[in-house]
């Protein structure tokens, strides 16, 4: 699903061969139904919507097309979340580079690490320049 990003509507979990009965068995649940959906940014997988054992029957075409239009707002808040996690990661270990080379009594030392973390630095903003504005 994650990989395909194609939706899954099973009616009854018990009756197709993708569902693993173990979970229930150890926690006493019983699964009916099932509905996944890819979460997308820009046609790409970011993350997978799961619902199970709807209150009133089996999960139909109108409960697929609701969840659609949400997952595609909600697509875009997710892709830009990583990809904020990524610059203040890219920060913080930019910071605790500096701050760890200036300890360093070699000149050497100091300018290997600089490098070191320059390069790291260099990788994550090129991980930024391939994503689109959202």
């Amino acid at each position: 699903m994650a990989t395909t990003g194609e939706t899954i509507n099973i009616a009854d979990a018990y009756q197709d061969d993708r569902f693993n009965s173990e979970v229930d068995k150890k926690s006493g649940y019983h699964t009916k139904t099932i509905l996944c959906l890819p979460i997308k940014s820009k046609g790409n997988v970011v993350g997978v919507l799961q619902l199970i054992n709807k209150s009133s029957g089996a999960f139909n075409f109108h409960d697929e097309e609701l969840l659609d239009g949400f997952l595609s707002i909600v697509g875009g808040i997710i892709a830009s979340s990583q990809l904020f996690a990524l610059s203040k990661k890219k920060k913080r270990a930019s910071q605790t580079g500096d701050e760890f080379a200036d300890r360093l009594k070699s000149p050497v030392q100091t300018e290997e690490l600089k490098k070191k973390f320059s390069q790291l630095d260099t990788f994550a903003e090129d991980e930024e320049e391939g994503e689109d504005d959202f």
